[in-house]
């Protein structure tokens, strides 16, 4: 197979340059004027003699400048020459190319007593082996922080321990984005051969919509099934039992794969100790809640994980969970009120354990007393002023969380409190005989943990606001309860005897998940996801291997699985996967410009050489050596004249 392509095509139209000496020779000639001798015979001989000598060498150097235009012009427009015979493992035109790695949790997938990684790794050593001396090269991965200092341009191949520190990941970046990563490197080597080799599971991913280099997608390994089993949505779960609490862990097991899975061991590992285990079977694709009794005695934080058994991918075989218990917790609320509305009791006295443990605190209200409570809540206080913004904003800068309730008769200086704390404007009440329907829940926050969406109870007498905050539940777009920095608000009236919410299930979820969250310990918000951005309330932190730094109280990036212990009373918070990849969705195959599917024979695919071998410096060689050889005639003829 034999092409020619130009790399600047545009510089093709100055070729009409090469006419200008022809036409200068055809119009700019100049005729010698005619001598009468008597005797011209001779000299008309010597004439015809000498003329035919000049018009030969005139013609010469006519074509010689004609020829040095032409090359010229070549030069400029780039011609490159591609042959099939040229297409060999290390004989192959200078290309620029860039190999990205997979290596999302995904490639943690074991094929033949071997990772998926390390299979990608095996084809990237054999495409380092077909670099020469004439190419360039440069590795990346889906790793944003590894690329950030490992993706320069290398001279030739790319080094083999660089190519042997790529390590799976939580916290994959998006494809298009490394892509477009790559393709701005590759522009900087300035070769017209740039390849992008992406070695993947084929898991989908989302490729720039618009190519500029071909991309050839080569799977790191030959399978088209895979069976993998993950455990998901492990949380403490408080059952209501004849006014009293039965604690769970509860959990999701699920079989990503395309078979049954039979003899499932899940298990149970609770403050360093596995305390249950327990056996199950699943269905292809199926999802079952499964739960653990927790005998929890110990007072403070508490820290696990829960697991299932699964040699294929490990990497999502357990979810951490962290929760704080308080065996006679002391709640504090702040109101004018003797008596507390109903709804609320009862929940207050099945968290608290008992009534006694139940404090109505209406004056001599001060900072040292209150700090002494498990959970504070400001309920229906008339006599707002100063001094009590001033000992609960005091309390929140210190660590401890509150749970602000509003109703119908909110004093003005309260909400204007609450305004500044969540960030919102106050609007109206809604009318009593207005009814609005449970919408919308955060269910990755604790607080909205096992509230039932498709039950949607009625709710009344919710206060309207101006900017959302992060809302935790929702009512036909109506925020029900708001939370920032782990303080609480709820805005609608826990005592209204006209809601049905308070008489619905959910309600005592949110009331006793509220109260667990604001608990003193100052948990607030101990659940996240890999790539969360936390900002520590201490300054010292341990991470998930034992390693320990020091924060200075800026946002550090929960990239690893885990448990993370913060503070000197090293307060754990929990971190797991996004499980996004748990699920294996197969790239689609789509024809695209400038997107190659590789198979089986991949290495016979790549460098493939799309502009081939560049002849602009063959041809300015030619012009230099047309130059001296239009000298030498010139400078010849002179001697000779």
């Amino acid at each position: 197979m034999f092409s020619l392509s130009f790399l600047n095509s545009s510089a093709l139209i100055l070729a009409l340059a090469t006419i200008i000496p022809l036409l200068i020779y055809l119009f700019a000639r100049k005729r010698p004027p005619k001598l009468i001798f008597s005797s011209i015979r001779f000299i008309q001989l010597s004439q015809k003699k000498q003329k035919k000598k000049v018009n030969i060498t005139n013609i010469l150097l006519l074509i010689i400048r004609m020829l040095i235009i032409l090359f010229t012009v070549l030069a400029i427009a780039r011609p490159a020459i591609k042959l099939a015979s040229l297409r060999s493992k290390t004989q192959h035109p200078p290309t620029a190319i860039a190999v990205i790695i997979d290596n999302s949790y995904s490639m943690d997938y074991v094929v033949d007593t071997q990772t998926e990684l390390d299979k990608a790794l095996g084809k990237a050593e054999e495409i380092r082996q077909m670099l020469n001396g004439d190419d360039v090269s440069c590795l990346f991965t889906l790793e944003s922080a590894w690329n950030n200092l490992n993706a320069g341009l290398n001279y030739g191949d790319f080094n083999v321990d660089l190519l042997r520190s790529i390590k799976i990941t939580s916290q994959p970046a998006e494809l298009k984005d490394v892509v477009l990563a790559a393709e701005k490197a590759l522009m900087e080597s300035h070769l017209p051969n740039r390849e992008i080799y992406f070695i993947t599971d084929m898991q989908a991913q989302e490729l720039p919509e618009e190519l500029e280099t071909t991309v050839f997608i080569i799977p790191a390994a030959a399978i088209s099934e895979r069976n993998n089993l993950s455990v998901e949505n492990a949380r403490l779960a408080n059952n209501f039992i004849e006014r009293g609490i039965e604690r769970q862990i509860e959990f999701e097991v699920v079989n990503h794969g395309s078979s049954a899975a039979a003899d499932v061991i899940c298990s149970l590992t609770l403050d360093s100790k596995t305390i249950a285990e327990r056996v199950t079977n699943l269905e292809k694709g199926q999802r079952q809640w499964n739960r653990f009794q927790v005998p929890v005695e110990r007072p403070g934080w508490h820290q696990g994980f829960v697991s299932v058994r699964d040699e294929r991918l490990l990497y999502d075989n357990r979810f951490y969970f962290s929760f704080y218990y308080e065996q006679n917790p002391q709640v504090a609320v702040i109101t004018s009120r003797k008596v507390l509305p109903t709804a609320l009791k009862t929940v207050l006295e099945i968290y608290s354990g008992q009534e006694e443990n139940i404090h109505l605190l209406s004056t001599d209200i001060t900072l040292e007393k209150l700090t002494g409570y498990t959970n504070i809540i400001v309920w229906d206080y008339q006599n707002w002023d100063a001094r009590i913004s001033f000992i609960l904003g005091k309390l929140s800068d210190e660590g401890s969380n509150i749970l602000f309730l509003t109703n119908r008769t909110s004093d003005e200086n309260y909400r204007s409190f609450m305004e500044t704390e969540f960030s919102i404007k106050f609007q109206d009440l809604l009318a009593t005989e207005t009814s609005l329907k449970i919408t919308a829940v955060n269910s990755f926050h604790p607080v909205a943990i096992r509230l039932a969406e498709e039950r949607p109870a009625e709710i009344r007498d919710i206060w309207q606001i101006e900017g959302s905050g992060n809302s935790v539940l929702s009512a036909e777009n109506n925020a029900v309860v708001l939370e920032k920095d782990g303080n609480l608000l709820w805005l609608f009236d826990a005592s209204s005897l006209r809601s049905p919410f308070l008489v619905d299930a959910n309600f005592p979820i949110l009331a006793y998940n509220s109260l667990s969250y604001t608990a003193s310990a100052g948990s607030g918000n101990r659940q996240f996801r890999t790539g969360a951005l936390y900002r520590p309330q201490a300054q010292q932190l341990i991470l998930t291997d034992g390693t320990k730094m020091t924060t200075g109280g800026r946002r550090i990036n929960l990239k690893d699985t885990g448990i993370y212990l913060e503070g000197a009373l090293q307060i754990p918070l929990a971190v797991n996967l996004d499980y996004t990849e748990s699920s294996f969705s197969p790239m689609e195959k789509t024809e695209r410009d400038r997107l190659v599917f590789c198979a089986a024979d991949w290495q016979e695919v790549i460098f493939e050489a799309r502009y081939g071998f560049e002849l602009w410096k063959y041809l300015l060689i030619a012009v230099i050596l047309l130059f001296l050889l239009e000298i030498w005639i010139i400078k010849r003829e002179e001697r000779n004249a």
